[in-house]
């Protein structure tokens, strides 16, 4: 009887929801296809001697009824390893000015690192990510944005200072886009 009530209250609510997200897309729509080139950096001291960077090279296009879908590739080398890392991500815009927008951010990927010598963890596996950005409207062709993400996974694949592994990160990303 519970799961009853549930799905009716929620067959109330969504209607007037799907409208507003609906007006809110017709307002503001996604701008085509980019092409991302980024600056990563580990925002939580992941090494000892402190934080450690990489880039990412991401593309991304307008997916209904979502702004944008971005498939991503990152490289970094921490502690004289490698860790590469693909992913799939949904972004939700929400324009504060003409040539400023927050936005949400939120995916799933797969990850590979080449451990140094002597360094223990689990060197494959799957992960989630949730974070938001600003970006930055320069003119029609680029935009500047900066990232804020949370990486979390059942395994230990990033570094967390002293040598050791953890299961989340933290990450930041500094980039352009490149629109057409």
């Amino acid at each position: 009887m519970k799961f009853f009530r549930t799905l009716s209250l929620l067959f109330l609510i969504t209607p007037p929801l799907l409208t507003r997200a609906q007006n809110v897309f017709e307002n503001h729509p996604p701008v085509g296809q980019n092409v991302r080139l980024a600056w990563a950096i580990d925002a939580d001291d992941g090494v000892d001697d402190g934080q450690y960077s990489g880039f990412e090279f991401a593309y991304a296009s307008q997916i209904y009824p979502l702004d944008q879908m971005i498939i991503s590739y990152s490289f970094a080398s921490p502690n004289d390893s490698s860790k590469h890392a693909v992913g799939l991500s949904l972004e939700e815009f929400y324009p504060l000015a003409e040539n400023f927008k927050l936005y949400g951010v939120a995916g799933f990927g797969y990850m590979w690192t080449d451990f140094a010598e002597g360094e223990i963890g689990d060197s494959t596996g799957w992960f989630g990510k949730f974070g938001g950005g600003a970006i930055f409207v320069l003119n029609d062709a680029f935009d500047l944005y900066a990232e804020l993400a949370y990486f979390a996974s059942d395994r230990d694949l990033w570094y967390d200072g002293d040598n050791a592994v953890a299961s989340t990160n933290l990450n930041a990303l500094l980039g352009f886009r490149f629109k057409y």
